[in-house]
């Protein structure tokens, strides 16, 4: 229910940035995971060493809160292009709803889901990261 209600507000409010996101997981999704991988090596790295400093944690609390979005938003974006490749074509709206059942329903077996979660937020994450490289 979650994925559907913030991936009809992020295709709505920002659709040609979902769908670029969208693409980019559909054509280099293994581009995608390990980018991913990159950027939360990274972010926890940079964590480690802002938290030491005093004016750091003044700016690791409010960049948390952005890797957080960021996770989330590139989760529902993987569950759209999951759903995409099920539907076929550039139908983002039905490739989130589909994407959506489908990865509810692995996501409730006990070991598989938290594989396809840990995928699908990974993923997402790096097409963010592959985005902002080209300067999307």
């Amino acid at each position: 229910m979650r994925t559907l209600l913030i991936g009809t507000l992020v295709l709505a409010i920002a659709p040609e940035s979902s769908k670029r996101n969208v693409d980019r997981m559909r054509s280099l999704p293994g581009e995608s995971f390990l980018y991913g991988l990159l950027a939360l090596v990274i972010a926890i790295g940079s964590a480690v060493v802002l938290i030491i400093t005093i004016v750091g944690v003044l700016v690791l609390i409010p960049g948390m809160i952005v890797f957080v979005i960021a996770l989330l938003l590139g989760s529902v974006l993987a569950t759209v292009a999951v759903g995409t490749s099920l539907v076929g074509g550039s139908r983002y709206w039905q490739g989130l709803v589909v994407g959506a059942l489908l990865v509810s329903l692995v996501s409730a077996v006990p070991v598989l889901g938290g594989i396809l979660d840990f995928v699908l937020v990974i993923t997402g994450l790096g097409s963010f990261a592959l985005g902002l490289g080209k300067g999307e």
